[in-house]
């Protein structure tokens, strides 16, 4: 079984950051769960990950749920989906937005 681990660091300041170890086999909610446990945020807010390249270009979302906003490729659900099934390559990035209204990125 692999046991993966994520640099999850602050957009605005890359010296904030977590590094979380996950299973290949655990969903994307397990790792958003992982992730507001470790900055100690709540759960009230929506949140979405995104497939990413070295220049950091979004891809298809990973989100809670689907969202009243126009996507462009219908978006995966967390709890559907999990890690192991999303990794392209070893050095496979993500992006995750927390708080769609305070813009939070990560």
């Amino acid at each position: 079984m692999a046991i993966l681990k994520f640099r999850v660091y602050f957009e605005e300041d890359d010296s904030i950051y977590r590094d979380i170890a996950i299973k290949h086999t655990q969903n994307f909610l397990q790792l958003h769960q992982a992730i507001l446990k470790s900055y100690e945020f709540d759960s009230k807010h929506a949140a979405t990950f995104a497939r990413s390249n070295d220049s950091w270009l979004r891809g298809r979302e990973i989100s809670l749920e689907k969202y009243d906003r126009v996507y462009k490729a219908p978006p995966l659900i967390m709890e559907e989906t999990t890690i192991g099934s999303e990794i392209k390559d070893p050095n496979q990035r993500f992006t995750y937005h927390y708080d769609f209204a305070r813009n939070w990125h990560f």
